[in-house]
C-alpha cells in the first residue's frame, strides 16, 4: 500500500511539473503563438464579468494589471474590462464628459488553469478627439493571476510558478515602499534620503547620455538605470529582483534590488530632468522601530497635567499634557490643545518621542470635529543626531497641514519641554 501511494505521489508531482514546463516552453517566445497551443479551461469562471482595471489591454509591454469589482448598476469613470464567457474580452474607458480621446480594445483570452491566463489582442479603436484604429493581432503572452482582497492581480510570467510566487512577494514590497516614498515630500527637507543623481554630463560615468533620452516613463531599461545608480554609489554586487513602473501616467519607477544580503530600492524619476536615487530609509526604519518599542512598553509610568482656560479672550479651552517616563527619563510626550469652538476649530495634538533624552520624532495631528470632520497627520523625523537633518512625512493631508519650518518645529518642542518642566512632570 505504501509503495502504491509513493508511485501515485511521484506520478502526480511529475505530471504537475510537466504541465508547468509545457506552459513555460510554449510561452518562451511569443512568436511561437503560445496562445494557439494552449487549451482553455471553461470550468474556471471567477474572472468573468465587468471589472475596473488599472490599465487597458493594449500591448505586451504591460507587466502587471489588476482587476477590481464594479457594481454594474453604478456608473464609474475610468478604465474597464469585460471578460466574456465566450473567451473574448473588451476594454473601454468611461468619463464624465465627451471631450478627449477614448480608447478601447478587443481580443481573446484563455484561462489555462488556476494560475495562468493568456491574451490575444485583436483590435484597438480610438474615438473622440482621435481616430487611429488598428488591428495588431498579437499574442500578449502569459500572465500569472491571483486573488487578493476581492481583486484579481495579473503579473507577466514565463511559466515558472515558483518564480511567479516570489514576484508576488516582491511586488507587495515595492508597492508598500512606493507608497512610503510618495509620503515623503520631494523637497529640500528630504534630500538626504534621496540623494538624487541627475542624468547629465556631470553625472554619468563613461556612459553616453543618449541612452537615457530613449528611456520613457513606461519603457524603463531597469538594467541600465540600476547599473548607473549602483556605479555612482560604488556598489558592484547586487541583483535586480523586481521593477514596478506604475501606470501610463506615472513619472516614477521603483526597483527592488538585493545587495549585501538585504533589500534596497532604486527610484527612477522622469519629472523635469531624469534622476535616480538609491533610497536611504535605514534611519527612518530605526526611528520607526524605536517608536514601536516605546508604544509597546508597559513599564512606562505616566504623569498627566490638565489645564482648563477660563479666560474669554483665548482660542483654546483646555490642554492636556501626558508624559511617559521610566527612571526619570522621558520617552514620550502627548500635548493636546482643545478649542473653545469645536464646531469650527481643530484639536491640535503634538506627540514627541525621545531616545537618550533627544527628540527623534514629532507627530503633528490636526482634527476637525465639526460637520466637516477631517484629520491630518504629519511626521517629522530628527536624524543623524542633528536637529537640522530631518525628514518630513505627510501621513494624511485632509486639511492642508504642512511643515512650516524646522525652526518652528524646534520652537514648539522647546515650548512643550518648558511646560513639562514647569509642571514638574
Amino acid at each position: 500500500m505504501r509503495t502504491f501511494f509513493l508511485i501515485l505521489l511521484v506520478a502526480f508531482t511529475f505530471g504537475c511539473s510537466k504541465k508547468q514546463n509545457n506552459v513555460a516552453t510554449i510561452f518562451s517566445n511569443t512568436s511561437s503563438y503560445g496562445f494557439d497551443k494552449v487549451v482553455h479551461d471553461s470550468s474556471i469562471t471567477k474572472l468573468q464579468g465587468t471589472w475596473g482595471t488599472n490599465e487597458l489591454i493594449l500591448a505586451n509591454k504591460t507587466t502587471d494589471y489588476f482587476f477590481f469589482p464594479r457594481d454594474v448598476n453604478v456608473l464609474y469613470f475610468g478604465y474597464n474590462i469585460k471578460i466574456n464567457p465566450d473567451q473574448t474580452f473588451e476594454c473601454f474607458e468611461t468619463a464624465d464628459c465627451g471631450n478627449g480621446c477614448f480608447t478601447s480594445s478587443k481580443g481573446k483570452y484563455k484561462i489555462i488553469d488556476k494560475n495562468y491566463i493568456c491574451f490575444y489582442l485583436e483590435e484597438i479603436n480610438r474615438s473622440g478627439e482621435c481616430s487611429e484604429n488598428s488591428k495588431p493581432n498579437i499574442d500578449l503572452g502569459l500572465y500569472y493571476y491571483y486573488e487578493k482582497e476581492k481583486a484579481i492581480y495579473l503579473l507577466k510570467s514565463n511559466g515558472d510558478l515558483e518564480e511567479d510566487k516570489r514576484n508576488v512577494r516582491y511586488r507587495d514590497l515595492v508597492i508598500a515602499k512606493r507608497k512610503e516614498i510618495e509620503s515623503f515630500d520631494n523637497n529640500n527637507l528630504n534630500l538626504f534620503m534621496f540623494n538624487w543623481k541627475q542624468f547629465d554630463s556631470n553625472f554619468i560615468s563613461g556612459i553616453k547620455l543618449s541612452i537615457f533620452k530613449e528611456i520613457g516613463k513606461n519603457n524603463v531599461d531597469e538594467d541600465q538605470v540600476v547599473a548607473i545608480c549602483m556605479a555612482e554609489n560604488n556598489i558592484k554586487d547586487y541583483e535586480i529582483l523586481y521593477a514596478y513602473k506604475g501606470n501610463e501616467y506615472s513619472t516614477q519607477a521603483v526597483f527592488l534590488v538585493k545587495m549585501n544580503g538585504e533589500y534596497r530600492y532604486v527610484i527612477y524619476d522622469t519629472r523635469d530632468k531624469p534622476k535616480v536615487s538609491l533610497y536611504n530609509d535605514k534611519e527612518i526604519e530605526q526611528v520607526d522601530k524605536k517608536i514601536s518599542e516605546i508604544d509597546r512598553d508597559k513599564t512606562l509610568k505616566s504623569k498627566i497635567f490638565k489645564e482648563t482656560n477660563t479666560k474669554k479672550n483665548t482660542v483654546h479651552s483646555k490642554k492636556t499634557i501626558t508624559v511617559l517616563k521610566k527612571e526619570n527619563e522621558i520617552y514620550k510626550i502627548i500635548y493636546e490643545e482643545y478649542p473653545l469652538d469645536l464646531e469650527h476649530y481643530p484639536i491640535y495634538t503634538r506627540t514627541l518621542y525621545f531616545q537618550n533624552s533627544r527628540c527623534i520624532y514629532k507627530g503633528n495631528q490636526t482634527t476637525f470635529m465639526g460637520e466637516d470632520s477631517r484629520i491630518s497627520q504629519e511626521g517629522v523625523y530628527f536624524l543623524n543626531g542633528e536637529s537640522s537633518i530631518v525628514a518630513n512625512k505627510i501621513i494624511r493631508n485632509d486639511s492642508g497641514i504642512r511643515l512650516q519650518s524646522i525652526d518652528w518645529e524646534l520652537q514648539q518642542i522647546d515650548q512643550i519641554m518648558n511646560e513639562v518642566k514647569k509642571q514638574n512632570l
